[in-house]
């Protein structure tokens, strides 16, 4: 008789645990395991947790290079071991209901002090030169004044006043826009109402930012050239904001690869995915120093501080959400310290109003990973295409 002995299965080890570590002050991020500026990845923020997915020893850090994602090596020397899951916050964050991320002053030639006693006393006054735009760290009152804490110091409350943020947000479109024609009133008050010859019909004006979903072709009358909207209603050609809709540059090379299309002489930017629209609105651009090309948005900055160069004649110091890099100093970005969209008013970049910044930051790449402030594109032509015509 053959007797056959039972044997317990035996569980297979549990796989362990990646290590998980937690960033403990604000670490730079590099493509390679050494510190060198041409090969800047991103910064990710104290606080943030990510997993290890490779160690290796390397110049410029005291202690073991992390690599923290594809690509993405930040200095061991900079974390510490936790047991928590990976996961950050998103940058810049905003509560419900809001479209910026913050409170914002506006200040112009302000005076600014170090200390607050200092802005109660008068002492050791500086100035904040030309136009600045700042997120509320404080307010206080002391000798029966008020003042705000920014970025710069204390500011007299009398020296600032408070931003509001456009409310303006772009316009779904579908297939069928590509054979309308489509536009925004771009008139700071509002656009007339005429009719075929030019005449007022009186009544309010359209206002400005108002989509316009059904232009007809445009007439000419008293040597104006004037766009129907409406039966008998006409628009000055002036007043309005066209969004053209155009066939992808050749650097789009997907089916429905999403890029975005700046169009100077409208004021007026399209986002598409392949050759088909998804969404138009309005921008201000500069008169003539916005560079016009096809680009890439290499890098992405949660905020960034956009400062003036030393010789610039019109000086500004702007703490400015959503900034996404095109070419050297120009980039796309928030702007809550204007609502002039449709008008060309930029020191070069594309101003973009807080809901549109916040769309087009979520829809295109580089993606930004929970945890991080900062995201260079790995490769030069990683991210999203931005061409940008007349």
């Amino acid at each position: 008789m053959i007797t056959v002995l039972a044997v317990a299965a035996v569980a297979a080890p549990a796989a362990a645990r990646a290590e998980v570590v937690e960033v403990t002050r604000t670490a730079v991020v590099y493509k390679k395991p050494a510190i060198s500026q041409r090969e800047l990845r991103g910064k990710v923020q104290a606080g943030s947790r990510f997993e290890v997915l490779e160690q290796k020893r390397g110049k410029g850090c005291k202690g073991k290079w992390l690599r923290i994602d594809d690509r993405a090596w930040i200095c061991g020397a900079r974390t510490k071991t936790t047991d928590d899951e990976p996961g950050g916050r998103t940058l810049p964050q905003l509560s419900d209901g809001e479209i910026v991320p913050h409170t914002y002053v506006l200040t112009q030639d302000a005076r600014v002090y170090a200390t607050l006693d200092d802005a109660v006393s008068g002492d050791d006054e500086d100035t904040i030169p030309g136009l600045g735009g700042f997120r509320v760290r404080a307010v206080r009152s002391k000798g029966g004044r008020t003042f705000v804490r920014v970025s710069e110091g204390w500011v007299p409350r009398a020296d600032v006043r408070y931003a509001k943020p456009s409310d303006l947000k772009a316009v779904p479109l579908d297939a069928a826009a590509a054979g309308s024609r489509l536009g925004f009133v771009r008139a700071r008050d509002g656009a007339e109402r005429l009719d075929a010859d030019g005449k007022p019909l009186g009544g309010d004006a359209v206002p400005v930012q108002t989509f316009l979903d059904a232009i007809g072709e445009p007439v000419t009358a008293g040597g104006e050239t004037l766009y129907p909207i409406a039966d008998g209603v006409h628009l000055r050609a002036d007043d309005v904001g066209l969004v053209v809709i155009a066939a992808p540059p050749d650097e789009v090379t997907g089916d429905d690869e999403r890029w975005l299309d700046v169009d100077l002489s409208e004021q007026t930017l399209v986002a598409y995915e392949g050759a088909t629209p998804v969404r138009a609105t309005m921008v201000s651009t500069a008169r003539t120093a916005t560079p016009t090309g096809v680009f890439h948005i290499y890098k992405k900055r949660a905020v960034s501080f956009m400062k003036s160069k030393p010789e610039h004649r019109n000086k500004y110091n702007l703490d400015t959400p959503w900034v996404m890099t095109l070419k050297g100093r120009i980039a796309m970005h928030a702007v809550y310290w204007h609502d002039e969209f449709g008008t060309a008013r930029s020191h070069g970049c594309v101003n973009l109003a807080p809901q549109d910044a916040k769309w087009i930051w979520d829809w295109t790449l580089p993606a930004v990973p929970e945890g991080w402030l900062r995201v260079d594109t790995a490769e030069p032509d990683e991210g999203t295409v931005v061409r940008i015509r007349k």
